[in-house]
């Protein structure tokens, strides 16, 4: 399942760049070389145990190269401008014996707004792979909740202000909203919330005018309704419990299935529902001697940004019918990003929380049409 995820992380990047080059000609497409300083930040500690640990303050170095696509395919698809590329992510948490480090490479997307103006604004969403320096451990480190296991994942959105100093130099200062979970692998896992104020110089290989094409925007679009059906798996920790027992790893799989109503360029409605197994409670159900029920039924809906090929949901789940103990309430949280591999096929993942505490991860592999 990790060698999944990997090869789903490099496939959305390759994926990414290789559209991007069939979109624009090799003149049209700016290359950037960033470095960014995280000079401040705050964790949030959202349990009262996280309060004594998460009074440091976060720092953090950023090096970038991204593509520039401006061209009309792709202004179309969005109408919009926009960034990808890949990030290397350095950040220290103000606690070297508790928290530690954390690297980060990191997928982004970034649309652009008012790009022919000398100061224009960008959000970005992006995906990481993470390793940490100091996990959880019940003799070394007890009172790291956050993470509990070296490799995890890192997912941030941003907001940035963009200046031209010159035609290839742009400084830039963003705020910064990370999230850091090894997607229930592994528990403890609260996950670490920790927002961060960047200042950062943006160096533009083969820059254009500033005065790029102002193309009409678009108001048509795709009104119908499309229909999905996804396969989800991923994998859960039962934890052992006393010294006859080892941790296990069991699968979680099932099926995701609904509608999808857009309604304007860039945004869609979302309903549906999804049934999962959840093998790692039968298990506990074994070695605790219950007999819950194992499987859920949910029912689903949110919003879905449309970015080209890319789709980023977010979603109110509901437990329709769920036995096992331990869920906080009745509602849940999915957040998800897909890629079209093409007409029908598409790839993604998605993490499922209660309000800030992330309980899985998954990969998504499924039909629209």
């Amino acid at each position: 399942m990790l060698l999944l995820r990997i090869v789903l992380f490099i496939v959305l990047i390759g994926s990414s760049l290789n559209v991007s080059s069939q979109n624009s000609n090799e003149s049209s497409r700016p290359v950037y070389i960033g470095v960014k300083f995280h000079f401040s930040g705050i964790i949030i500690p959202h349990r009262d145990t996280l309060r004594q640990i998460a009074s440091s303050t976060p720092r953090g170095l950023q090096i970038e190269i991204s593509r520039f696509n401006i061209s009309e395919k792709s202004w179309r698809s969005c109408n919009c401008y926009a960034r990808t590329g890949f990030s290397f992510m350095y950040f220290d948490y103000g606690n070297r014996d508790q928290l530690g480090q954390s690297y980060n490479l990191a997928f982004f997307l970034e649309p652009y707004f008012n790009v022919n103006n000398r100061l224009n604004f960008s959000y970005r969403a992006s995906m990481a792979l993470s390793y940490l320096n100091k996990p959880y451990d019940e003799n070394t480190n007890p009172v790291n909740l956050f993470y509990s296991s070296a490799l995890s994942y890192m997912l941030n959105v941003s907001l940035h202000a963009n200046y031209n100093l010159k035609p290839n130099l742009i400084l830039n200062g963003g705020l910064f909203y990370n999230h850091i979970s090894n997607g229930g692998m592994k528990q403890p896992n609260l996950g670490m919330n920790f927002p961060t104020a960047m200042l950062g110089l943006d160096y533009v290989l083969n820059p254009v005018s500033s005065d790029l094409t102002k193309y009409q925007k678009v108001s048509e679009f795709n009104r119908e309704l499309k229909y999905y059906a996804r396969l989800i798996a991923s994998l859960k920790t039962v934890e052992a419990f006393d010294s006859s027992m080892s941790d296990v790893q069991r699968p979680v799989y099932g099926l995701e299935a609904g509608v999808i109503k857009p309604i304007s360029k860039l945004n869609a409605l979302l309903f549906g529902f999804e049934y999962i197994s959840d093998e790692s409670w039968k298990l506990r159900n074994q070695r605790w001697g219950e007999d819950f029920d194992h499987r859920t039924f949910n029912l689903m809906a949110g919003h879905g940004f449309l970015l080209g090929r890319f789709m980023f949901s977010q979603q109110l789940g509901l437990y329709a019918y769920k036995d096992y103990p331990n869920t906080p309430s009745l509602f849940y949280q999915r957040y998800a990003l897909f890629y079209q591999l093409g007409k029908y096929l598409n790839l993604g993942f998605s993490m499922k929380t209660h309000l800030e505490v992330a309980e899985i991860m998954d990969v998504r592999l499924g039909l629209k049409f």
